[in-house]
């Protein structure tokens, strides 16, 4: 929220789903249980920061706190295995630039391809944003 003008500037929406991967992003993450396919995740549906304040390292630092709040609380989601964005085409090089979200190649629960970072991947991002 903007204090002197009351307007939004940002905002994000999330929802538990089951992802479906394909082998190869299992292999490349190293998922131990090769015969699974349904894995529980945090999708970020939404994820928007208003023209005037992109480019400014506001979209990282929600992001980064966002993704801290999930990591601080994964064991509340009960087997979360990670966290995936829909993106829009245009903003696939932002989390992939900032952040190292991979395309999963595989459908989440709404059909859409997806984004994705493992625990231990949003683990080790914060590691390296902390130092």
């Amino acid at each position: 929220m903007n204090k002197q003008t009351d307007d939004i500037v940002a905002f994000y929406t999330l929802s538990n789903g089951i992802t479906k991967l394909t082998k190869k992003y299992k292999k490349k993450h190293e998922f131990k249980f090769s015969e699974i396919t349904d894995y529980p995740s945090i999708n970020i549906v939404y994820f928007a920061v208003t023209e005037s304040f992109q480019n400014k390292g506001f979209g990282k630092e929600l992001m980064l706190s966002l993704l801290g709040n999930i990591y601080d609380h994964r064991l509340e989601f009960g087997g979360l295995s990670f966290v995936t964005v829909e993106s829009l085409a245009e903003s696939q090089s932002f989390y992939r630039k900032n952040f190292a979200f991979d395309n999963e190649e595989s459908q989440n629960t709404s059909g859409n391809c997806a984004l994705a970072l493992t625990l231990k991947e949003i683990g080790q991002l914060l590691s390296n944003a902390n130092q």
